[in-house]
């Protein structure tokens, strides 16, 4: 694991520490007196990878996502990796009968979800145990592709089937083991449902498409009592789209606006006080959250087309830019733990040039 320690004078973060402590192993910590250490923690690749991307990060600090295979005269191929401090980046497989995989989320006892890919870009939703390894969740009636985004620490998994149709339609699903996978339908009026995120309350966030051009998106929260609830959108905004929720039920996400070229704007929503604009990166013209920590700690990033730069939000010290790795010029951050320790990836938005990246706060012991 490369190490690169960026110093941030120290106004700009100190807020963020002070509202929310980030704890830290101190041999990874490079004092610089007065200021904040940003880490930037280049994870590596599996052997033979041209490149790859982090999705999420539990409370134990394991971090899954995929990294991208060149293959002469193809398109890469994507295998599912699992990373520890201790064993380093660990391939994941594949189902049987498929050409690559893909993980998507991790829950705090090590469970892993993610796609098996057969005909891209169709895929087979599974789940990888250490006892069992990988496992097909199965589909719902009539689905050609299975794509799990999210799973709980009850074991619980969703994410959307594609179903056959002219045209084809997509519905978010639940999984148990119990009761396998359940059809969570779409908002009254829409066509379409996607959902990415799932606490331990069972809350299921994500979108529902309507008709329309460009068809209109709505962020939605699925309980097992209410249903499906539209959370709205920011004022001016055509569409929303909820992307990740803590065990508080606030939820992430973004809101597109009009134009040419089109915005987005990202929001956190609560039940007490709805939907709020989270405001973008210094000349930024769009930004789009993806997760949100129990501190209220939110990530993703901000900027425009071939020009993104991950960043890390927080009531007090609002919006900061987490930075890149040297000669890596755009960064993304796809998920946040509890500790503050963040994932995504830094480099260039193709399948071959893109370093699994971990970003970590330390308060300088000056």
């Amino acid at each position: 694991m490369r190490k690169l320690a960026i110093a941030f004078v120290f106004i700009a973060l100190t807020a963020v520490l002070t509202a929310a402590p980030v704890m830290a192993n101190a041999s990874q910590n490079k004092a610089l007196s007065g200021e904040l250490t940003l880490m930037i923690n280049d994870l590596g690749k599996l052997p033979g990878a041209a490149g790859g991307q982090a999705t999420s990060i539990n409370n134990r600090g394991q971090v899954v996502g995929l990294c991208q295979f060149p293959v002469a005269g193809a398109p890469t191929v994507s295998h599912a990796f699992l990373w520890t401090e201790k064993d380093g980046m660990i391939d994941l497989g594949k189902l049987p009968g498929t050409t690559g995989s893909h993980a998507s989320g991790i829950n705090n006892r090590g469970q892993v979800v993610g796609g098996s890919v057969t005909t891209p870009p169709n895929t087979r939703a599974f789940l990888w145990t250490p006892n069992k390894g990988m496992i097909d969740l199965g589909s719902l009636p009539g689905a050609t592709s299975v794509t799990a985004n999210a799973i709980n620490d009850n074991g619980q998994v969703t994410g959307y089937c594609t179903l056959a149709g002219t045209p084809t339609t997509n519905h978010a699903f639940l999984w148990t083991a119990e009761d396998g996978m359940k059809d969570l339908g779409t908002l009254l009026g829409s066509n379409n449902s996607y959902a990415y995120a799932i606490n331990n309350a069972g809350q299921i966030v994500g979108y529902s498409t309507f008709p329309g051009t460009p068809s209109p998106n709505h962020a939605f929260m699925w309980t097992a009592e209410d249903g499906m609830k539209d959370l709205g959108k920011l004022p001016g905004s055509i569409g929303s789209l909820a992307r990740g929720i803590n065990e508080k039920g606030q939820v992430v996400g973004y809101c597109m606006f009009a134009g040419s070229p089109s915005t987005s704007h990202a929001f956190l929503w609560t039940a007490e006080e709805g939907m709020t604009d989270l405001g973008m990166l210094p000349g930024a013209p769009s930004s789009f959250a993806f997760a949100i920590n129990e501190r209220g700690q939110v990530v993703g990033w901000s900027g425009a087309t071939g020009a993104s730069h991950a960043f890390l939000w927080t009531s007090v010290s609002g919006m900061v830019a987490l930075g890149e790795l040297p000669g890596k010029p755009q960064s993304v951050a796809f998920s946040i733990n509890n500790k503050g320790d963040i994932v995504g990836w830094s480099g260039v938005p193709t399948s071959t040039g893109q370093n699994v990246v971990l970003w970590t706060l330390h308060k300088s012991m000056g």
